[in-house]
């Protein structure tokens, strides 16, 4: 009994330097040419199955034909092929050829280029590069030279495309813009704008300087080759073949509406649906018109001639006051405004002209008028001057004779007066005059007191 018991302690002794050794053994080699005589030369060795414990390096090549399981790290220094195809591509000794699907259930990465050339599905949610430093991301197209490229130094997305062709195309969806936004950089570049626009503006914090929505701005460049140069133009047509077939319709080339629903309770606020303002600013040149606006209407005397209209107003302005206004209500306001001591060779508050070429004149310069019949659309004056302080004369006549009221109570005639129709009536007036005075017609219930002046 105790001689067994010594003869299996060394045995395991024996056991264990043998696995000692093994542990620190290199690793195995396993060579895919087998020893001379067991197999032909140059063919490779195959085994149904192969478990490597440690280490294991494989010089020739190494075909699996099932399934082939790594329970540890696995380095290539040669062509990996999976499938049974034949490659069609040349490799060279770095090379992974894969025939069919290549799955990977975990993260895969590569410090390497990569080359896809054909097409590439994503079904999960992509990042390019890293929050922070970022990538430049480009993608080309079908023409040399065009683009779009994702600058991560510029921070900015860019189209390099045809000119006359669309760089963008939504064909629907929304576009939504949340900051400043510029098109185009260089004179006669075009932004086309088809279907309806809809600007939302948002007024700034306030402040004390002005506050625009929409803004125009730009250099009036050129040297006047050019006859016309226009911030903003607004050119609609109707065209032949889309007549109208109901009546009081109405249309504009621009339409501004302004409205104000907010409980104002302090004084001097003013609402304007439009403020327009020319400015001459050059301190040593010259302008030889100065205007704030042009309004104008034009029927077309091309080939063939535009037809009839039946009424034509260069200007129409209208009030309605459907609420009360209380203080003052008027149809237009015209205030000269001359703050410099430099007189102008004349100076009109309005002036009216014909510059008709054709016909006998217009029937009057001024027409006052009321609608129907009736107080409510009566005038109380037809011209009130009261307010005004009259150094000359209160009219000046077509030859240049003058009626002037400088005297309170009197009114004074610089010419000779002509009396025509069937008289005239003077109640209470006194009645001046310092020239001949010829009547001419019935004289009814007249008492002239004449006193002749030395």
């Amino acid at each position: 009994m105790k001689r067994n018991l010594t003869q299996a302690m060394r045995l395991l002794v024996v056991a264990l330097v043998i696995m000692l050794a093994f542990a620190t053994l290199p690793p195995v080699a396993v060579s895919a040419t087998p020893p001379e005589g067991t197999e032909a030369q140059g063919q490779p060795t195959r085994f149904r199955s192969i478990y490597v414990e440690h280490d294991a390096t494989i010089a020739g090549n190494l075909t699996a034909s099932g399934d082939f399981t790594l329970g540890d790290d696995l380095a290539i220094t040669g062509d990996l092929k999976v499938g049974n195809g034949t490659p069609t591509v040349t490799q060279d000794g770095e090379d992974a050829y894969i025939e069919g699907q290549f799955e990977v259930d975990g993260e895969a990465q590569f410090d390497g280029a990569i080359d896809a050339n054909s097409t590439v599905q994503i079904d999960g949610a992509t990042t390019f590069g890293i929050d922070g430093t970022g990538v430049d991301v480009r993608f080309y197209s079908d023409t040399a030279g065009d683009s779009m490229l994702w600058d991560e130094s510029e921070e900015a997305l860019t189209i390099t495309g045809t000119d006359g062709q669309d760089a963008l195309n939504i064909p629907d969806g929304n576009l939504d813009v949340d900051d400043n936004s510029a098109f185009g950089d260089a004179a006669g570049d075009t932004t086309t704008l088809t279907g309806d626009m809809v600007l939302n503006g948002l007024a700034d914090a306030d402040a004390a300087n002005y506050d625009y929505w929409f803004e125009i701005t730009g250099d009036m460049t050129g040297t006047g080759t050019k006859d016309r140069n226009y911030g903003l133009l607004i050119d609609m047509t109707r065209p032949a073949g889309q007549e109208l077939v109901v009546g009081d319709h109405d249309e504009a080339g621009l339409k501004i509406q302004v409205i104000n629903k907010a409980v104002n309770t302090v004084a001097g606020n003013t609402l304007r649906g439009i403020n327009v303002m020319a400015k001459n600013d050059n301190p040593s040149g010259s302008l030889t018109n100065l205007i704030g606006g042009l309004i104008s209407i034009q029927t077309d005397t091309g080939s063939p001639p535009a037809g009839n209209v039946s009424v034509g107003k260069a200007l129409e302005v209208n009030v309605t006051a459907n609420a009360p206004i209380t203080d003052t209500l008027m149809l237009a306001d015209f205030r000269l405004f001359r703050q410099t001591a430099t007189e102008p060779t004349q100076e009109y508050g309005v002036r009216i002209r014909n510059s008709s070429t054709t016909g006998t004149g217009a029937d009057a310069a001024l027409w006052i008028d009321s609608d129907g019949s009736g107080e409510t659309d009566d005038w109380g004056y037809g011209i009130d001057m009261s307010g005004a302080d009259i150094d000359t004369a209160d009219i000046r006549l077509e030859n240049g004779e003058t009626i002037s009221n400088g005297t309170d109570g009197q009114i004074d005639f610089s010419g000779a007066i002509g009396v025509t129709g069937d008289g005239i009536v003077i109640n209470s007036l006194p009645f001046t005059y310092t020239d001949a005075l010829t009547i001419s017609g019935v004289l009814t219930n007249v008492r002239l007191l004449y006193y002749q002046v030395p």
